[in-house]
């Protein structure tokens, strides 16, 4: 947590350097103070020391107090803490405690504009990127336990390019990408190493033909129309059996006559649809042999009739 930010909530009316100063622990031995030439004209340097004699405050102040500079080091002699302003904006490299990592960010004339970077508590690498005018541009990659981000965004701070998911072993998880903060292009998504998804976007809109498949399930292949499925839908096992016609509509609803079969091919449902409801009659079927007949008026059921009430020519 930045030093304003711990101090801020009682102590908002004092300005940045009386903060700076009341925030120094009591046993800080201050024991240099002395007038330097920084780029911003001549500076106080004022210099306070751990007890064991490392460096442990920074503290800058220009003599027409534009600005100030305020670094913290640990007895490790590493940076834990900078914070720079400049005609009261924070300017230049900001390092800082955030939750459970330590951020180093740039600055310009108040608006992140620089390298970003942020560690763990270990100081090994989480993220890493840039900014231009408060908006992430260029390459970033972003790492935690569960994995691997990598993007790329356009100089308005939109996704653009190829971003890239991977699991903690390194795995592919999923490959999209995006033109100017929209989906566009090729979609692909992998689960334990096998794909589930693969198919194209086009301003945001699934288009062309896609494959989707439900873990140790079904793989479904079929046509999507600006997101929305159209036209007949094939279902496989995972052996490569046909399992599944699916008939939609041109708004993504059930419409037609669909039949569906059981993974060792035999027959297990003909069923009519019209717009996305039940509509007509329902046929299923118990290893391939005649179970139940159902009839469907816009999506109602008005007749069932069970093994014995219907004859066997009743069925396709």
């Amino acid at each position: 947590m930045s030093l304003t930010t711990r101090l801020a909530p009682t102590l908002g009316s004092l300005t940045l350097t009386a903060l700076m100063l009341l925030a120094l622990p009591s046993h800080a031995a201050k024991n240099e103070s002395k007038q330097i030439k920084t780029e911003y004209g001549l500076a106080e340097q004022e210099k306070w020391f751990h007890e064991t004699g490392e460096l442990h405050i920074v503290q800058l102040t220009s003599v027409d107090k534009r600005w100030q500079l305020h670094e913290a080091y640990n007895p490790q002699g590493t940076l834990i803490e900078r914070s720079e302003h400049l005609d009261k904006q924070r300017h230049g490299l900001f390092v800082q405690q955030a939750y459970d990592s330590l951020e180093h960010t740039s600055y310009r004339h108040g608006k992140r504009h620089g390298p970003y970077h942020s560690y763990d508590q270990a100081g090994e690498p989480m993220s890493s990127g840039h900014y231009t005018n408060d908006q992430r541009t260029g390459k970033w990659v972003s790492k935690n336990s569960w994995g691997q981000i990598i993007s790329h965004y356009n100089q308005q701070g939109e996704l653009h390019g190829q971003q890239t998911e991977f699991d903690a072993n390194g795995q592919l998880l999923k490959q999209s990408n995006y033109k100017n903060g929209m989906l566009h292009g090729e979609f692909i998504r992998y689960e334990n190493g096998q794909l589930t998804e693969k198919g194209h976007y086009q301003n945001d809109r699934r288009e062309g033909e896609w494959i989707e498949t439900y873990p140790l399930s079904t793989r479904y292949q079929g046509q999507y129309r600006n997101s929305y499925q159209v036209g007949i839908w094939h279902g496989y096992s995972q052996q490569g059996y046909l399992v599944a016609i699916i008939p939609f509509d041109n708004e993504g609803n059930y419409h037609g006559v669909q039949v569906r079969f059981h993974d060792s091919g035999a027959l297990s449902e003909i069923s009519q649809y019209r717009h996305g409801k039940r509509h007509g009659t329902q046929w299923d079927y118990l290893f391939g042999a005649p179970y139940r007949l159902e009839k469907y008026q816009d999506g109602k059921r008005v007749e069932t009739r069970d093994q014995g009430e219907f004859k066997r020519s009743d069925f396709p």
